[in-house]
């Protein structure tokens, strides 16, 4: 299992859980992909450098304690393919999603500048999302939360293992002693909970049915 549970939650802080989401079945679905840009909660670093061009990002923690921003690390060796990935959030204008960029474009569910809805625009931000693909989510926390599964490209698509269910406990589980041993109060909740049992009874389901 590759994905960290500090990018889950922290403290006074949780990803939403839509991005939670997209993030699990992008891991189960390539475990041996590399994570090294993967991100959700802004770094010192990265405020600066938003704070420099006059940007304010979704990667920071909203009023309601939540990041609405992920950052997924280009990995094509071992089948993660940004592009793919983003195409087909685009075309299936998943209701979570508010905009996305990589390698040097940005795409946005609203109409920009004349443009149609989710057509490619050169960004000219301070990063061009080279090695990483931004998903940023609505505004709306009854969508934001949304624990369905994307419809992303094959590459991407959800482990149907049995293994899968036992790696999704593993996590929440390791998010939980992170934030016990941290004396952080950092606790799963109960929209948490209901992402891990999706994902496991959708696994058994289709083990099941072989």
């Amino acid at each position: 299992m590759t994905v960290s549970p500090g990018l889950l939650r922290g403290n006074g802080w949780r990803l939403a859980d839509g991005l939670v989401t997209l993030l699990l079945q992008i891991d189960h679905a390539h475990p041996h992909r590399r994570t090294n840009v993967d991100g959700t909660l802004s770094s010192a670093q990265h405020k600066a450098m938003d704070a420099k061009a006059g940007i304010k990002s979704d990667h920071d923690v909203d009023d309601n304690g939540v990041v609405k921003a992920l950052d997924i690390t280009l990995d094509k060796a071992n089948g993660v393919d940004c592009q793919k990935i983003a195409d087909a959030i685009r075309q299936s204008n998943d209701e979570r999603c508010q905009y996305l960029i990589f390698n040097g474009r940005i795409a946005n569910r609203s109409s920009i500048g004349g443009a149609a809805p989710w057509k490619w625009r050169p960004y000219h931000g301070p990063s061009a999302h080279t090695e990483h693909l931004h998903v940023s989510a609505v505004h709306d926390k009854t969508k934001y939360d949304l624990q369905t599964a994307w419809a992303i490209a094959p590459s991407a698509a959800p482990d149907t293992t049995a293994a899968a269910a036992a790696t999704v406990a593993t996590t929440v589980t390791a998010a939980a002693a992170i934030g016990k041993a941290s004396d952080q109060s950092v606790w799963i909740t109960a929209s948490e909970i209901g992402v891990v049992i999706a994902l496991v009874l959708v696994i058994i389901w289709i083990w099941m049915k072989r």
